[in-house]
């Protein structure tokens, strides 16, 4: 019975079966398998065949990790989405007050502590640093100016239009924006330009100041 089934996994061999093929639908070892088909020479469309496979097993191998890899993804997102749902809206003025100088921390400048000037392309993080911001302190619109830095692609108008809508400051307080320098050769559809958000306040500056300080000394 043994020299039987050597026999057939040596003919599945010829044929271009994977190893462990051979030793699925012949209920063996795969070692075994490999051990009585090790010398077996194959021919061009039994290469083939084992290549074709191969390359189905490593595209399936494939997709599974990226449907795992999205499926955690998407767990940990909604873990993080219920959680700031749960506590965004009712964070006091003083957990606000963190939230926003952990950001101005990253993105802020720290060159001087006058006003406040944060600096950010993504339209998203912008959002959210001048919501923690207007909650954690008492501020005053007119005390806001910001300033675009575009490509010469970008249309200046249709900018100032999109980025007062993001941050709510009136356009009347933008100022002239600056023009990048570009090649030219690579232009981003989607990029919206950076832009810079200036508050002009130095006891609100040196109270955002004092919490960076005070993050910047936590040992524990």
């Amino acid at each position: 019975m043994k020299l039987v089934i050597k026999e057939q996994a040596i003919v599945l061999r010829k044929k271009g079966y994977s190893l462990k093929e051979i030793a699925e639908k012949l209920s063996v070892a795969k070692s075994t398998v490999s051990l009585w088909t090790r010398d077996i020479k194959m021919s061009k469309s039994a290469l083939k065949r084992l290549e074709s496979k191969v390359k189905k097993a490593v595209i399936i191998s494939a997709q599974r990790h990226i449907a795992v890899t999205n499926a955690e993804r998407e767990y940990f997102f909604r873990k993080a989405a219920k959680l700031l749902d749960k506590n965004l809206d009712t964070i006091s003025k003083d957990e606000a007050k963190l939230y926003t100088a952990l950001l101005y921390w990253c993105e802020g400048t720290k060159s001087t502590d006058n006003l406040i000037k944060f600096a950010n392309s993504d339209p998203k993080l912008v959002k959210f640093f001048l919501t923690v911001f207007r909650r954690g302190f008492d501020l005053q619109l007119k005390k806001f100016r910001a300033m675009m830095h575009l490509h010469e692609y970008h249309i200046e108008n249709r900018q100032i239009k999109f980025w007062a809508k993001i941050t709510g400051i009136p356009t009347k307080q933008f100022y002239r924006s600056y023009q990048k320098p570009h090649t030219g050769k690579r232009i981003k559809p989607d990029y919206p330009g950076c832009i810079t958000i200036n508050y002009y306040d130095k006891i609100v500056a040196r109270e955002i100041f004092g919490l960076i300080k005070a993050f910047g000394q936590i040992e524990k």
